[in-house]
């Protein structure tokens, strides 16, 4: 699994000896947790780069598997609308659990950026603390 993730941080700090669309290919093929390792190892301008190439969706798949508070950080980072894109692809739960982990200039930004429709989720999931029914129940429905 280390070696997993040694290679494809190897792969990303080579960055500038490879195509965008081979370096692309390579991380979509691999493990979303073995890429989420190997980002948060290398340098936040080698992360960005990466990041850009990916879709919103392929993006969050490797959030995913971060911590919250990391994603968080990697997330502020960008631009709200590449960040927007990236938290409404997550599912709910964690979209919820990163964008209370934003600071708060940041976070009002993000949010109004977000599409309505999972705005509403968002906004319905939040209302509930992490261990309560209502979020369980609605963490359910949602997905």
């Amino acid at each position: 699994m280390e070696e997993i993730k040694d290679e494809i941080k190897n792969i990303i700090e080579s960055i500038e000896n490879l195509d965008g669309e081979e370096l692309r290919k390579i991380i979509i093929e691999s493990h979303p947790y073995d890429v989420s390792s190997a980002l948060i190892e290398v340098d936040e301008e080698l992360r960005d780069k990466v990041l850009q190439l990916l879709s919103p969706s392929e993006a969050a798949d490797i959030l995913e598997y971060l911590d919250t508070e990391e994603s968080a950080d990697i997330l502020e980072d960008m631009d709200s609308t590449k960040s927007s894109s990236i938290i409404s692809e997550m599912e709910v739960d964690d979209a919820v659990d990163v964008i209370n982990a934003l600071d708060d200039d940041i976070k009002n930004e993000v949010i109004e950026h977000i599409d309505e429709d999972i705005k509403q989720d968002i906004i319905e999931l939040s209302k509930y603390n992490d261990n309560e029914a209502g979020s369980i129940m609605t963490d359910i429905l949602v997905q």
